[in-house]
């Protein structure tokens, strides 16, 4: 499978880790440099952005499961739905609290409000947070 994917050996050397698809691809392909590895070091928060041409192919569905899977696992994930088309992110759980505006309503005031107007789209307002029983980690949701 590393050849197909055309991936060189690892480059491990003490103190190294994985951070990504391809260097755990690296990793399993090699599993004599398996006790080298230490562990990861706090990273920058990645984004992962779920998105296709064609809707109805299950974005949002996939999106809600990683998403889950990442805060049961201890992650602290923040989900925005920029689906302006067909929003469904938002109804998919019960959040608390229920956010008063959206991402749109938030960059909309921040593009055309007139200078010197106070904003009131506030971006504590548009976060709403998922109760995850037995999560270790967080879900927050902004819906579009």
């Amino acid at each position: 499978e590393a050849r197909s994917l055309n991936l060189s050996a690892p480059q491990l050397v003490k103190g190294s880790s994985i951070n990504t698809w391809q260097d755990l691809a690296l990793w399993s392909a090699n599993p004599q440099n398996q006790s080298q590895l230490s562990q990861p070091e706090p990273r920058i928060p990645r984004t992962v952005t779920f998105y296709s041409f064609k809707g109805g192919v299950g974005r949002t569905t996939a999106l809600i499961h990683v998403a889950w899977i990442l805060a049961m696992r201890g992650r602290k994930v923040v989900a925005v739905d920029l689906d302006l088309e067909a929003p469904g992110l938002s109804t998919a759980f019960s959040l608390n609290p229920l956010p008063e505006f959206g991402i749109v309503d938030y960059f909309y005031e921040r593009s055309y409000l007139p200078e010197g107007l106070e904003t009131n789209v506030l971006i504590t307002k548009i976060f709403g947070e998922v109760t995850i029983p037995n999560a270790t980690g967080r879900l927050f949701i902004v819906p579009a």
